[in-house]
């Protein structure tokens, strides 16, 4: 091949590439979640299923679901490949009974926007939340003994607490 088919041949490849990435991106959503947004995720659920729970179970238990862009209740920014929503609304199981949420378990979550905590028999948080970017947080429903610190959820617009 001459310098110009081979530089030619190589421009195709290339961008017969890009195609195939935007395609993939475009199917799936997003090419990935970040390590330690996927982990932050993992050890939520783990809180949410002690002692011995079994909700969540699409989160992180098959290879072909490891990317967490694809996990249920998990709503995420395409462009930023972060957290943007998670909810959560019913689905600790009530036989495990009342539970409090380590606040440093959602501290990965840089761009949580809406948090749904709703009926999940929740008391309260350990610690303070401190999501910058957190707009809506929904813990209706619950049994709160507490009710979290508002300082430390400068977005805050809407809280529902009922």
């Amino acid at each position: 091949m001459g310098a110009v088919t081979w530089g030619l041949y190589n421009a195709i490849i290339l961008y017969a590439s890009f195609l195939w990435l935007l395609l993939v991106v475009g199917y799936y959503g997003c090419l990935g979640c970040l390590e330690d947004e996927r982990v932050g995720l993992l050890n939520l659920k783990a809180s949410i299923n002690h002692p011995n729970g079994t909700t969540l179970s699409s989160w992180g238990g098959d290879i072909i679901v490891a990317d967490c862009c694809r996990w249920e209740y998990v709503t995420y920014d395409n462009k930023t490949n972060r957290v943007t929503q998670l909810s959560l609304s019913s689905i600790r199981d009530q036989n495990l009974g009342n539970w409090s949420l380590n606040a440093s378990l959602l501290l990965p979550f840089h761009q949580l926007q809406i948090l749904d905590l709703s009926e999940n028999e929740l008391t309260g948080f350990q610690g303070l939340l401190r999501l910058k970017k957190l707009r809506v947080l929904d813990v209706r429903e619950n049994g709160l003994t507490t009710i979290p610190v508002l300082s430390a959820l400068p977005s805050l617009k809407v809280l529902y607490l009922g």
